[in-house]
C-alpha cells in the first residue's frame, strides 16, 4: 500500500527509493530493486574489447552457463544499462566470487567507450539477476556443434568451462572472427588440450562453410549459435535442412531506427497492450485509447506523467535523444516510442 501511494503522489516507484541517498553513504551504489557489484578488475583485451570482473553482493542468485545480466552504471548523473552475457561459469563464480564480462566497446556508443572512465577497481555498479534461456539441457545429450561469431563467443566460454568435464560426447566449436580478433584463444586451446572430446576451429569471416561441412565426425549434433543475425539465420536454416535441433542467442548492435519513417509499435502496460506510432507523444496516444494516465503541463515541466519504462527505446521529442533499452524514468508527454515498449504506470 505504501509503495502504491508512493507511485501515486511521488516520483519513485518504491518508498525505498527515497532512502537511496542515505543508504549509499554506507553501501555505495545501493539502489532499490538492484543488486550491487564491486569492480574487481577492468582492463582492455585489445582495441575493441575489454574484460570486466565483478564481485556481486552475496544475495545475487548464481547464474547458469549461457545466461546474461543487465549492467547499470551511473554516468554523468544518469543511470545507463546494457545487457552482457556472462563469460565465466557458475563453478568459477563459486570458487572466486567473481563473474566475468567480455565487452565490445563501440567508439560512438553512449555506454561501452565510457566504462573505463566510470568504473575502476573497487568501485561499485549495479547488476540484475541472471537472465536468459540459452542453456545446455540438464538431461544427458549427445554431440554438440557450437557456432560463434565475434563477441558471440562469450556464452560458449561459460558453457565449455562448465560442461566439458560433465560429458564424454564430442563438442566442436566453430569460431568466426576477423583475423587477429578471436577472443580467449589461449583459454580455448587449453580446453582443447585438456579434453579429447573437444575440438576448436577459429576461422575467418569469409571462411565459414555450409553446416554439413562440419558434421562429418558428429552424429546428429545439437547446434548452438550466437553471433550476428545473418549468421544465426544461415545456421538455423541449414540446421533445419539437416533435421538437427537448433538453439540460438541473438545479440548485436542496437536497432537501426529511421525516425523519418512512420512506424507502429506496441506499448505494454500491466497485462494490456496498446498500438502507438513514432509520430506523437505516448501520453496523447494512451489518452486517446482511454488508458488511465496522469496528465500535467504536457510540456515536460511538472513531471506529473512520469513513469518507469521497463524496456524498449523512446525518443525525447525536445532533444531528439534516444533512451537506453533498459529501465529508466520517462515523461509520457515528451517521448515517442521508436520500438516496442513496456511501461509501469
Amino acid at each position: 500500500m505504501i509503495d502504491t501511494m508512493t507511485k501515486w503522489f511521488l516520483h519513485h516507484q518504491q518508498l525505498a527509493g527515497y532512502l537511496e541517498p542515505i543508504m549509499q553513504r554506507f553501501k555505495p551504489a545501493w539502489r532499490a530493486g538492484f543488486y550491487r557489484a564491486e569492480v574487481a578488475c577492468i582492463e582492455p583485451i585489445n582495441e575493441k574489447y575489454l574484460e570486466l570482473w565483478l564481485a556481486p553482493e552475496s544475495t545475487w542468485p548464481i547464474h547458469k552457463a549461457g545466461q546474461h545480466l543487465e549492467l547499470t552504471v551511473e554516468m554523468n548523473g544518469q543511470l545507463r544499462t546494457r545487457v552482457f552475457t556472462i563469460a565465466s561459469s557458475p563453478e568459477q563464480y563459486r570458487a572466486s566470487g567473481l563473474v566475468r564480462l567480455i565487452i565490445r566497446t563501440h567508439e560512438l556508443g553512449r555506454f561501452t567507450p565510457h566504462l573505463t572512465t566510470y568504473l575502476a577497481s573497487e568501485s561499485w555498479c549495479n547488476i540484475s539477476a541472471p537472465q536468459g534461456t540459452f542453456l545446455f539441457p540438464q538431461r544427458k545429450m549427445g554431440a554438440t556443434l557450437m557456432v560463434a561469431g565475434g563477441s558471440g563467443i562469450t556464452p560458449f566460454l561459460a558453457m565449455l568451462s562448465q560442461h566439458l568435464g560433465e560429458t564424454c560426447h564430442p563438442v566442436k566449436l566453430i569460431y568466426i572472427a576477423r583475423a587477429g580478433e578471436h577472443l580467449a584463444e589461449k583459454e580455448l586451446n587449453t580446453l582443447a588440450a585438456r579434453y579429447a572430446h573437444f575440438s576448436y576451429f577459429p576461422i575467418g569471416r569469409t571462411d565459414f562453410e555450409p553446416l554439413t561441412h562440419y558434421l562429418n565426425d558428429l552424429d546428429a549434433p545439437v547446434v548452438y549459435c550466437c553471433g550476428p543475425q545473418a549468421l544465426m539465420e544461415q545456421v538455423a536454416t541449414q540446421s533445419r535442412a539437416a533435421n538437427l535441433s537448433y538453439f540460438d542467442e541473438p545479440f548485436g548492435l542496437a536497432t537501426q531506427i529511421n525516425l523519418a519513417e512512420r512506424t507502429e509499435h506496441a506499448v505494454k502496460v500491466a497485462h494490456h497492450q496498446y498500438a502507438v506510432d513514432n509520430q506523437r507523444s505516448l501520453l496523447d496516444q494512451l489518452e486517446q485509447q482511454r488508458v488511465s494516465v496522469r496528465r500535467g503541463c504536457g510540456m515536460g515541466i511538472c513531471h506529473q506523467c512520469q513513469c518507469v519504462k521497463k524496456q524498449g527505446l523512446v525518443r525525447d521529442m525536445r532533444t531528439g535523444e534516444l533512451s537506453d533499452a533498459g529501465e529508466s524514468l520517462i515523461q509520457l508527454c515528451v517521448v515517442q516510442a521508436v520500438t516496442d515498449v513496456e511501461i509501469t504506470l
